[in-house]
């Protein structure tokens, strides 16, 4: 893996940088971690794009939080339909994060990523959209609702 991410593949750079997270090496190594996922996603990984979007919003795994860096990796990961890129976009909508609070945007983001989430690893996301849901009329609830249906049907 090691020397497939150093030959620049991206699912490895990836893979390698989420090791490196999370201490599977040996160490943790936050630094390095995030350069190897940086890496893949520059070369258009939105696995990668959108996992540093939600380190970078959420601080999780000891990654400082920096929402201007996870907006455009989030907005990268959303455009191709990735799970945590919806799931960024709608923790920066949610909280403000280098953009201003949209409820509706919030709800409908989590909503897309809660959808995909088949192996529910997205632990707070019903909380989340529990959250931006009581700033919203049950008309927006349904219009956004059915706005999700027609996405991923």
């Amino acid at each position: 893996m090691t020397l497939a991410a150093a030959k620049g593949d991206a699912a490895s750079e990836l893979m390698l940088g989420q090791f490196y997270l999370s201490g599977r090496l040996g160490t943790t190594d936050v630094s390095a971690g995030l350069e190897w996922m940086q890496r893949a996603a520059a070369k258009g990984s939105a696995q990668a794009a959108g996992t540093l979007a939600t380190l970078y919003l959420t601080g999780e795994m000891h990654v400082p939080r920096d929402p201007a860096r996870a907006l455009p990796l989030a907005r990268q990961a959303a455009a191709a339909n990735d799970m945590l890129g919806h799931y960024a976009l709608g923790i920066a909508y949610q909280e403000g994060a280098a953009m201003a609070v949209d409820s509706r945007q919030a709800w409908y983001q989590l909503a897309l990523a809660s959808r995909m989430d088949e192996k529910h690893t997205l632990h707070d996301v019903a909380d989340r959209m529990s959250q931006a849901a009581t700033q919203l009329s049950a008309s927006d609830l349904d219009e956004l609702a059915a706005k999700v249906d027609a996405v991923l049907k």
